[in-house]
C-alpha cells in the first residue's frame, strides 16, 4: 500500500529539507456518485470497527485519553486500507494529468473509479488524516466535526451501516502509534497536503450527496431528498474542520514558507479556490438547490418541514465555513492581499472573503429563520442602485 510518496520529494519552493509527502489522492467525479461495493463480511466488520474508534475518541477528556483514542482509529483505518489495498486495484496517481494547477499542487487528481476504488482512496486518506491528527492541535469542536465527516465516508463510500460489538473484528495495530515525523517543519508541510485531501474528500462527498438529493426531490421522493441532504450537512461542517487541520501551524511558518509555494515560479500562476473544480461543482449544485425549492423557510415548512429545515441546516453550515474561512485567513495573512489579488488593490484577502460571506448571507436569508437581514439589504441596495 503506498502510503507515503518516494523518500526526497518535497513542497516545491518549501526550502525545507527533504521530507515525505503524502502520495497522490484520486478522487471521483461527484455525479453519478460512485455506489456502495459488495464487499464481504470481514471488510463490513473491519469497517464497523473503524466507524466505531471514530464515535468513541474522547475528544474532551484531555491529550492522553483523545490520542489512545485517535489511536486506536488509525489501527483500525490502517487494517481497512491494507486488507482493501490487497483486493482492489488502486490507480497510479502520479501518472494522472491535473486537471487544474490546484489539483497539481495539492497533490490530487479526478478520474473514473469503481465503487470499490473510491471506497480504498477514501480509506487511504482517512488513515493519513488519522495520523496527522495524533499530532494537530485541533479544537475539539473541529475533531468532532472532522471525524463525524470521516465515519459519513465510511458509510456512503464503504458500506458500513453499523459498529455493533458482534461485527467488530481484531485488527492488525502496527500503524496504531505511528510517530509523527522527526522535526515539526516537516510534519506542517506534510499536514498541508495531507488536510486538503480530507477537504477534497468532505467536498467531493457532499456534492455527490446534494445532486442525489436533487435528483430525488425531482422525482418527488422527499424522505430520500431529506436523507441525502442531512448527509450533506455532516460533511459540509467537515470542510472548515479539515481546513483548520490543514493549517494547524505557527502562522510564520505558513506566511514565509508554504504561502510562497503558491505562487510563481514555483507553480504557473497564483493557486485560488476559483481553479478548483469540484469547489465549483458543489457551489452549482447548492445554487441548483435553491432554484429546485424556491419557497421561503416559513413557505417550505408549511409544506414539508422535514425538508424546510434539513435545507436551513446546509445552508447554515455553508454561511458557517465562509465565516470560519475569513477567521482562518486574519490568522494566517494578516493583511496581506490574496495571491490572485493585484499589488495596488485596494482590498486584502480578508476583505475579500468577507465580501463572500455577505454575498452568501444575503442569498440564503430568505431560506433560513434568522438571516443575516443586514447583509440582505445591503446586497438589494447595491444591486438595485
Amino acid at each position: 500500500m503506498p502510503e507515503e510518496s518516494k523518500a526526497g520529494e518535497q513542497l516545491p519552493g518549501s526550502g525545507a529539507r527533504l521530507f515525505r509527502l503524502p502520495p497522490v489522492a484520486v478522487f471521483w467525479e461527484a455525479d453519478p456518485a460512485p455506489g456502495i461495493p459488495e464487499f464481504g463480511v470481514e471488510v463490513r466488520a473491519m469497517s464497523a470497527r473503524l466507524a466505531s474508534a471514530l464515535v468513541e475518541v474522547a475528544v474532551y477528556h484531555g491529550t492522553v485519553a483523545r490520542d489512545e483514542g485517535l489511536g486506536e482509529a488509525v489501527g483500525a483505518a490502517g487494517s481497512l486500507a491494507r486488507r482493501l489495498s490487497a483486493t482492489v486495484g488502486a490507480p497510479d496517481g502520479d501518472r494522472l494529468a491535473a486537471a487544474s494547477p490546484v489539483e497539481e499542487y495539492f497533490r490530487t487528481r479526478t478520474a473514473v473509479l469503481s465503487a470499490p476504488q473510491a471506497a480504498l482512496q477514501a480509506v487511504l486518506v482517512i488513515h493519513r488524516g488519522l495520523i496527522d491528527l495524533r499530532t494537530a492541535p485541533l479544537a475539539g469542536s473541529d475533531l468532532d466535526c472532522e471525524l463525524a465527516a470521516m465515519r459519513q465516508a465510511l458509510v456512503d463510500l464503504v458500506g458500513c451501516t453499523s459498529a455493533s460489538a458482534e461485527e467488530l473484528v481484531h485488527g492488525d495495530a502496527q500503524s496504531q502509534h505511528a510517530s509523527p515525523t522527526s522535526a515539526p517543519q516537516e510534519m506542517w508541510l506534510a499536514r498541508w497536503i495531507i488536510g486538503h485531501h480530507i477537504h477534497a474528500l468532505f467536498n467531493v462527498c457532499a456534492t455527490s450527496a446534494l445532486k442525489d438529493a436533487l435528483s430525488h426531490l425531482r422525482a418527488g421522493t422527499v424522505r430520500e431528498a431529506v436523507d441525502r441532504l442531512r448527509r450533506a450537512v455532516v460533511y459540509v461542517r467537515g470542510v472548515p474542520a479539515s481546513r483548520a487541520h490543514a493549517a494547524a501551524m505557527p502562522a510564520d511558518f505558513y506566511r514565509h514558507i508554504v504561502r510562497p509555494t503558491m505562487t510563481p515560479p514555483i507553480v504557473s500562476l497564483p493557486l485560488s479556490g476559483r481553479m478548483h473544480t469540484g469547489f465549483q461543482t458543489f457551489r452549482e449544485s447548492l445554487e441548483e438547490l435553491l432554484l429546485v425549492l424556491p419557497e421561503s423557510v416559513d413557505e417550505l415548512a408549511r409544506r414539508e418541514p422535514e425538508l424546510a429545515f434539513v435545507r436551513e441546516e446546509l445552508l447554515e453550515a455553508d454561511l458557517i465555513e465562509a465565516e470560519r474561512h475569513v477567521c482562518l485567513a486574519e490568522s494566517a495573512v494578516a493583511g496581506a492581499r490574496s495571491l490572485i489579488q493585484a499589488p495596488r488593490s485596494g482590498e486584502n484577502a480578508v476583505a475579500m472573503l468577507r465580501l463572500m460571506r455577505h454575498k452568501r448571507a444575503a442569498r440564503y436569508a430568505p431560506f433560513v429563520r434568522f438571516g443575516d437581514d443586514v447583509a440582505a439589504a445591503s446586497h438589494k441596495g447595491a444591486t438595485n442602485s
